[in-house]
């Protein structure tokens, strides 16, 4: 792949990233796959409970990293990837609000991504590789 090709699909990916314009859905296959990200937290009823933050996460399978953005976060996020066909593991620390890029090996199994927030609430996804 050449430098043009590449500087062509990070700065399309990044635009996408910046504006979703699909709500996070579990990811299956394609060029860009939603995950879909809710809160860990119950409530009472035992419902997950929202607690103002919202994350959008995808997949590219092209550039084999996951693309999330977060708002109302608050500091830091804690990120961290299993592979729980091959125990592969990937962390990150990101910023509690924009987007941000990490990448991951792009293995084939079943994924989970945790996103732990410096108040402790915890935000977690799945996806299929």
């Amino acid at each position: 792949m050449n430098k043009t090709k590449v500087a062509l699909l990070l700065g399309i990916t990044a635009i996408l990233c910046y504006f979703p314009s699909v709500s996070a859905t579990t990811v299956i296959s394609g060029d860009e796959d939603p995950i879909l990200i809710s809160p860990r937290q119950l409530d009472l009823e035992g419902a997950p409970r929202s607690v103002g933050v919202e994350i959008r996460a995808y997949y590219d399978t092209d550039l084999s990293f996951v693309c999330a953005t977060l708002s109302n976060a608050g500091t830091a996020v804690t990120v961290e990837f299993v592979n729980h066909t091959t125990n592969e593991t990937a962390d990150y620390v990101i910023p509690g609000s924009g987007s941000s890029f990490m990448p991951i090996s792009g293995t084939s199994g079943y994924w989970s991504v945790t996103f732990t927030l410096a108040d402790g609430d915890v935000y977690y996804g799945e996806f299929v590789l």
